[in-house]
């Protein structure tokens, strides 16, 4: 039975259930809209908490590992200052070249200690274990 063929009364009510169901069917599209809206804006200030707490730690941690590397730094400049004074000391040749000797041997350990003992973090600013140094 086509539409044609049906009395104009039954045409009536299929129009009229059909009204019905698609105005239902616009009630869950919007409530569903709705919904997602309103998570997208508490997610993104959430989000944006987050970063300004992760830069706040990044801040705090370069500025722990700048005072770690000026510390370093004196300490190497401390070490090279007393064995300038030592081969200044020496009386033959052999002597000022061992303290050289000396010299770059402490220079390389505490270069080594300088990289070794940065510390890794993880993207929310917490260490990451997974390195030797933060276990």
């Amino acid at each position: 039975m086509s539409a044609i063929d049906m009395p104009v009364a039954q045409t009536y009510k299929t129009i009229e259930n059909m009204k019905k169901l698609f105005s239902i069917l616009l009630a869950i599209v919007f409530l569903f809209a709705t919904s997602i809206s309103a998570q997208k804006t508490t997610v993104s200030q959430v989000k944006t908490g987050t970063k300004k707490e992760l830069k706040k730690v990044k801040k705090e941690t370069k500025a722990t590992k700048d005072d770690a590397l000026k510390q370093k730094g004196k300490t190497v400049k401390i070490k090279k200052e007393a064995v300038k004074a030592e081969a200044g000391n020496a009386k033959t040749k052999e002597d000022a070249m061992k303290a050289k000797n000396k010299a770059v041997k402490a220079k390389k350990k505490t270069a080594a200690k300088v990289s070794s003992s940065d510390v890794h973090l993880k993207k929310d600013g917490t260490p990451d274990k997974r390195y030797k140094e933060n276990k």
